[in-house]
Order: C-alpha cells, then structure tokens, then sequence
C-alpha cells in the first residue's frame, strides 16, 4: 500500500515547483506528447518507428 497522503503532499510541491522551471522541465513534456501522439505499436518495423522519434526528438531539443 502506498501513503497517499504523502502523494498528495508530493503533487503539491511539484506543482508549486513546476512554474518557476518550466525551461528546465519542457523537453520532457514535449517528449512524452510527442511519443502519445506519434508511436504506433503496430508498425511493423518498431526498431525504424524508435529510430525515426528520437532523431526528431533530438532536433527539437536542439532548437530549445
């Protein structure tokens, strides 16, 4: 069983963290809504699919 109390607590400081480092903290947002939108599970040829997010992913992190 998990604390969920102590959950909570942990929610509330990430979120009163988050705004003051969202510079720091956006990359990884982006890459999960990209991920989300974009990876399909059913591609034949997975290890292409993989290889073809991260170099997106790698130039999008570059112009950050």
């Amino acid at each position: 069983m998990f604390d969920q109390e102590k959950l909570v607590a942990v929610i509330a400081a990430y979120k009163e963290y988050f705004p003051n480092h969202w510079k720091d903290e956006k990359y990884k947002w982006k890459a999960i809504q990209s991920f989300q939108e974009h990876w399909n599970i059913s591609a034949e040829n997975l290890e292409c699919c993989y290889m073809q997010k991260q170099r997106k992913q790698s130039r999008q992190i570059a112009v950050m």
